[in-house]
């Protein structure tokens, strides 16, 4: 449970972190990124996400839905982001999963895969690192 609410924090502020101005950006819109995650895990899956974020001046981010539990895979999920956001991320969490079992995690913007990952489950039954993020060229330093 504290991984859960862990992983919740982090993307919480992830996404407060992503809505920084960048004049270079200016006149692009919405972008639109899908996160996608497969794999061979049979129990649930807590998939916690970047949201649909359209305005550029929001800064409470407690009533968005960013947290899906899956319970079969794959999975495919499609967000807009504002132009001044740097990128998006998801992270996955398992319990009392079967050992050695993985989940890839996939990030698209468009048809463009444009980060990957997979994450093998631990001896414990849970995923170490499952965080997977992806930054728009021009905002990764």
């Amino acid at each position: 449970m504290k991984r859960n609410q862990l992983f919740l924090a982090v993307i919480a502020l992830f996404a407060v972190v992503l809505l920084n101005a960048c004049s270079k950006n200016e006149g692009k819109g919405l972008r639109k990124l899908t996160y996608k995650v497969s794999g061979d895990v049979t129990v649930p899956v807590t998939v916690q996400y970047t949201p649909t974020i359209t305005d550029p001046n929001e800064t409470d981010f407690s009533d968005y839905n960013y947290e899906e539990t899956i319970t079969s895979l794959p999975w495919e999920k499609t967000v807009s982001l504002h132009q001044y956001a740097s990128g998006g991320g998801l992270s996955v969490s398992v319990e009392d999963a079967v050992p050695g079992t993985s989940l890839t995690l996939k990030i698209f913007e468009g048809s463009e895969e444009k980060a990957t990952k997979t994450v093998v489950v631990n001896g414990n039954g849970w995923i170490d690192n499952g965080l997977l993020n992806y930054y728009f060229p021009e905002f990764n330093m």
